[in-house]
């Protein structure tokens, strides 16, 4: 599954991987709706994070997602905070989401 092959980028020197901060919530919705349990949901979180950073979605990048005016908002709010964390890009399983995008998707 490429979520694994994208997690295992990290234990590359160059590599820092991010989540946004919305994302955490979807994950943990997507995930307590599969297991059912919530304190198992809480420990894959915990364990995400051990991985991964989190990228803070603050109202600038709120503004910055409105301004974008793509279609998919949720898109725009990903977009905007990798944009102003100054980000290399982007992995999604939906790349043509970010076709107007000014960095790489994959």
């Amino acid at each position: 599954m490429i979520v694994y092959k994208v997690l295992e980028l990290v234990q590359y020197d160059n590599v820092q991987e991010y989540v946004s901060a919305t994302a955490v919530t979807d994950i943990y919705y997507i995930a307590y709706k599969y297991l059912k349990d919530k304190e198992l949901v809480r420990q894959l979180l915990k364990k995400l994070m051990g991985i991964v950073s989190i990228a803070a979605v603050s109202e600038k990048e709120i503004e910055e997602a409105l301004e974008l005016a793509w279609n998919d908002f949720e898109d725009s709010v990903q977009y905007a905070a990798a944009l102003l964390n100054e980000m290399d890009g982007i992995v999604t399983r939906n790349p043509k989401d970010y076709k107007r995008a000014d960095m790489k998707v994959k």
